[in-house]
């Protein structure tokens, strides 16, 4: 994050790096001035005031990102620039080489902040990989219970098989579906193939049907 809010973004990334043993590409994007408030609004200073800062930002996010990487990581690299495209795209774009995405959710807002922060939803729907979403105060990779929300479609199965080196690393796994009544057998023998299936992959798992009912949503 250009804004240096990403603390606990690298310590998970540097986290699931020294687990891994991976390499890690850190990217970084905005979209110049001229595209926030239109070219012809803009002078020649300003604009050229606006790569500098830009290129401030960059090397510094850069200094971050390899003072938490360096040492964890097997290796790091740095991709960042100016985009006319959405972030997104470009992230998507530079995420090729990519196993899996690692970010933090949307926040902020503002008239330009399509054009500064990174569009999560648009990026998951893009880029063709996983993606992990660091939530705020987070400063580890907790994998001691994995839960896998179940149901039995086409997104559920390719989320669960892009999450499989994940679940390798987890120390119990869960798989859970919530079904109304009539139907929690019917669950439960779909569930029994899924943690079969798991454990084909050498992950030990357990199913669990959730009957649901005003209690189980009030306990959900």
């Amino acid at each position: 994050d250009l804004d240096g809010q990403d603390e606990g973004l690298l310590a998970v990334a540097g986290d699931l790096a020294e687990r891994c043993r991976a390499r890690v590409v850190g990217i970084a994007a905005r979209q110049p001035v001229e595209m926030m408030f239109g070219a012809g609004r803009m002078t020649g200073e300003l604009i050229e005031f606006d790569r500098h800062e830009l290129h401030k930002l960059m090397d510094a996010a850069e200094a971050r990102l390899r003072k938490a990487l360096t040492g964890r990581a097997e290796s790091v690299d740095w991709r960042g620039g100016l985009t006319l495209g959405s972030l997104a795209d470009y992230v998507a774009a530079e995420a090729r080489c990519a196993d899996l995405i690692i970010t933090r959710p949307d926040v902020g807002a503002g008239i330009f902040n399509s054009a500064v922060r990174l569009g999560v939803g648009n990026l998951v729907m893009s880029a063709g990989r996983p993606v992990l979403i660091v939530p705020p105060g987070a400063s580890a990779l907790d994998l001691d219970h994995a839960v896998v929300a179940w149901r039995d479609t086409r997104e559920a199965r390719r989320a669960v098989s892009d999450a499989l080196p994940l679940l390798e690393l987890a120390g119990q796994v869960t798989v859970v579906e919530v079904a109304n009544h009539d139907r929690v057998s019917e669950v439960e023998s779909q569930l029994q193939d899924v943690v079969e299936w798991l454990r084909r992959h050498g992950i030990a798992a357990t199913p669990e049907p959730i009957a649901l009912s005003s209690i189980d949503l009030v306990r959900l």
